[in-house]
């Protein structure tokens, strides 16, 4: 009885301690498949669909073998009286990487099974058989998608060779600071998904409470900047960007994107300050707005007017600065060519009458032309501006009507030697008196768009000496 008591014992230990190097070996298994995990998830060269098939198979084989180890080590686990390790961590990790190997499986079975169908005769097909085999994948990819989609919160950028080419053709002087960038976010983002995938077990946080609080509080940081990289240019980037070296071209087309972009934050800011939360609000529908109708078709709208995109390529021109003074103009004269109607705007000089006019045509995309009524002014000179605008018979010539047409009409009676009109045209234009523009607004908008950060100071102190 001796003797076999102390074999059990010398059993006992020999076998507990293999037993504690194969939990060893288990352990640094894992650890070796969270690294080839991270790898996967980072992989995404189409060109390698094939390969990457294989590879996941290998890696979901050597998976089920060490999820079947982990329960024979428990069992073990029992039989020695320890602690059941339930190896969390790996059955994490199974879990995060089964939308990435249905992914490349069925892109590879795609792919193979797609030569086969286009290269061999119709007839030696099942046609059930193929559409089985195409709605299994299908349902399959919808349910990746979907996996992919609700991640919350968690966004990967994705660097591709396009964007390092590009960026060595087209911005050599930007290129060094922005791969700096790029390297140094690619490498946090490594780092950050393989300790995602260790704190992820509730015993890692357990046994490493501090180091646990750490990452917690640097994931919400990097969430948080990850978020704002894809969810908000900022306006002032883009004066950062007017302040560089540019063309002549370059800038004048930054200067009117800055200009609408201003106008849009205002009307954005005037809209939350007004708690607007219904799209039939008058604030929202006074103004102008477009809309992409049935995928085919670009329409303007504003209160209850719409009328279509005209498409007509004006050139890479500047924008007028929009104010509270331009938007009713806007709204005016929307609403009488909504009547069909043409527009009378008169006022002093300076009010922006005519540019104004202008620039509403740069929202219609369509041409303006403008004209002076002087005595020069012929019956022949008046058949050019007729013709393509509106269908009659002008000096025996038939004239198509168009109906996105409109005549305006900039007046200052208030001039010497100016008449009004006559009574039987002021009914077909409607009156739009047109005051005093706010200069101050005018110039901080403009020195904004010029790229200059103390606009608004800047904008009081001109228009105080000026």
């Amino acid at each position: 009885i001796e003797e076999a008591k102390n074999r059990f014992v010398s059993e006992y230990e020999k076998f507990h301690k293999g037993q504690v190097q194969e939990e060893i070996l288990l352990s640094e298994r894992i650890g070796t498949l969270m690294g080839t995990v991270v790898n996967v998830i980072l992989q995404t060269d189409i060109k390698k669909i094939h390969e990457m098939a294989a590879d996941v198979k290998r890696i979901s084989k050597i998976m089920k073998e060490c999820q079947e180890f982990g329960l024979l080590l428990n069992e073990r686990q029992k039989l020695f009286g320890m602690d059941v390790v339930p190896y969390e961590q790996l059955n994490t990790l199974i879990k995060k990487f089964e939308p990435y190997q249905t992914l490349w499986i069925t892109a590879s079975d795609w792919l193979n099974w797609q030569e086969i169908w286009m290269e061999n005769p119709l007839v030696s097909f099942d046609a059930n058989q193929i559409e089985n085999m195409t709605d299994d994948m299908y349902k399959a990819i919808s349910r990746c998608v979907k996996e992919f989609q609700e991640n919350p919160n968690k966004y990967i950028m994705k660097i591709s060779d396009e964007i390092i080419t590009l960026l060595d053709d087209d911005l050599l002087k930007t290129k060094h600071l922005i791969q700096e960038v790029i390297v140094l976010w690619v490498e946090v983002q490594k780092q950050w998904m393989y300790l995602e995938l260790i704190f992820a077990s509730e015993d890692i946080n357990r046994q490493l409470p501090v180091e646990s609080r750490k990452f917690n509080t640097v994931e919400r940081y990097l969430e948080r900047i990850m978020g704002n990289a894809r969810d908000c240019p900022y306006l002032e980037e883009l004066q950062k960007l007017i302040r560089g070296p540019q063309t002549e071209v370059q800038r004048l087309m930054l200067e009117a994107v800055m200009t609408i972009e201003i106008h849009a934050k205002d009307v954005l800011y005037k809209l939350i300050q007004e708690r607007l939360i219904d799209i039939n609000e008058f604030e929202w529908i006074s103004q102008l707005r477009y809309y992409w109708v049935n995928n085919k078709d670009l329409k303007i709208r504003a209160i209850n007017a719409e009328f279509p995109y005209e498409y007509e390529y004006l050139g890479n021109n500047g924008r007028l600065v929009i104010t509270p003074l331009t938007d009713r103009c806007y709204l005016t004269l929307i609403s009488a060519l909504h009547l069909k109607f043409g527009g009378a705007l008169t006022g002093p000089a300076g009010t922006g009458k005519t540019e104004t006019t202008k620039d509403l045509a740069k929202v219609f995309a369509i041409q303006c032309v403008v004209f002076n009524c002087s005595d020069q002014l012929n019956f022949q000179s008046m058949g050019k501006f007729f013709k393509g605008l509106a269908r009659f018979l002008f000096e025996e010539v038939e004239l198509t009507l168009k109906q996105s047409c409109a005549i305006f009409i900039t007046m200052n009676p208030g001039y010497a030697g100016r008449t009004e009109l006559p009574d039987n045209l002021k009914v077909l234009f409607r009156p739009v008196a047109m005051m005093i523009p706010n200069y101050a607004l005018i110039a901080e908008i403009s020195l904004f768009s010029y790229g200059f950060v103390d606009a608004a100071n800047l904008a009081r102190k001109i228009t105080t000496i000026f």
